[in-house]
């Protein structure tokens, strides 16, 4: 087992512990984060590192758990090592960023530093088309270190291991229940199930690509962004946050003009759950609340 893989299982098993000793420490207060023009998609590492990517300047953007500017870094471009047009972030480890660039059909990998560490592109390991991805919509990366990204070009996902080797793929036009229309964003849950954003309802998977269920709910129109928050997921429309069962169920819902805090968000485009916090990401803000000053 290589080195990073270790480091996946061993980031696994003592993090439960780890955030147990910081909630003593953990600041409960807001987070706001101002001062940020065009935002597109935001991530959120276990320790609490938030990353922002800003269309305006094409830049990633890092604070700290608390709201300071700790970096900023751009690289739009065609050429190895830049980026076209983002689609997703996601932060697995306090180690490493992930990006898809959907129009550079690859994604790049960052250092805590936000130097780059590996490009990940298909059509550099493979000659069979049944393996090549194109337009890398939405990524995630699991527990023991792989990462799952949506083919936009072939409505389906990928699952790939730390050496870049296609391992799986599923969702596609031959999956029955579980085949993607227009699949939006992935995201994976502590047990390792994969959930996929497709039009107003999500469909889940297990690790080997076996279709679970779909979740719907006729209340849900015009789904903007979901996560997963413990055996439950928060998904969120232009204009409210849903907590619901993976059965569809809801079990509470929140006008957003309601919570103060975000009554002034200027058109929420994303969210995403860390440490007890729900953070809300709008063109020019970014909003961390505890989670419990929502959901009791």
């Amino acid at each position: 087992m290589k080195w990073r893989q270790k480091l996946y299982l061993l980031s696994a098993v003592l993090f439960p512990f780890i955030s147990l000793l910081s909630q003593t420490k953990q600041n409960v207060e807001p987070v706001i984060i101002n001062k940020i023009e065009d935002a597109r998609y935001i991530a959120v590492s276990p320790g609490g590192i938030i990353y922002v990517f800003e269309k305006k300047r094409n830049a990633i953007l890092k604070y700290s758990p608390t709201g300071e500017s700790l970096a900023t870094v751009s690289g739009f471009g065609l050429s190895k090592n830049s980026f076209a047009e983002p689609t997703d972030m996601c932060s697995p480890n306090d180690l490493d960023l992930f990006l898809s660039d959907f129009s550079n059909h690859q994604i790049i990998q960052y250092d805590q530093s936000l130097s780059v560490t590996a490009i990940w592109r298909a059509s550099y390991q493979y000659s069979s088309r049944d393996n090549l991805y194109r337009y890398p919509k939405s990524i995630d990366v699991d527990n023991l270190g792989k990462l799952y990204l949506i083919d936009a070009d072939n409505k389906r996902i990928m699952k790939i291991s730390s050496s870049q080797k296609v391992e799986r793929m599923f969702g596609g036009f031959d999956a029955g229940k579980g085949r993607l229309q227009n699949p939006k964003r992935i995201r994976i849950n502590n047990k390792g199930n994969i959930f996929v954003h497709d039009s107003d309802r999500i469909i889940v998977y297990d690790q080997l690509g076996n279709y679970i269920s779909t979740i719907a709910n006729d209340s849900i129109k015009s789904m903007q962004s979901f996560c997963n928050f413990e055996n439950d997921l928060i998904v969120m429309d232009s204009c409210k946050i849903v907590r619901m069962r993976n059965d569809g169920l809801i079990l509470s819902t929140i006008r957003i003009s309601t919570v103060e805090g975000l009554n002034d968000l200027n058109k929420p485009l994303d969210i995403t759950y860390r440490n007890k916090m729900l953070y809300f990401l709008s063109p020019n803000k970014v909003i961390g609340l505890p989670i419990n000053s929502l959901f009791k």
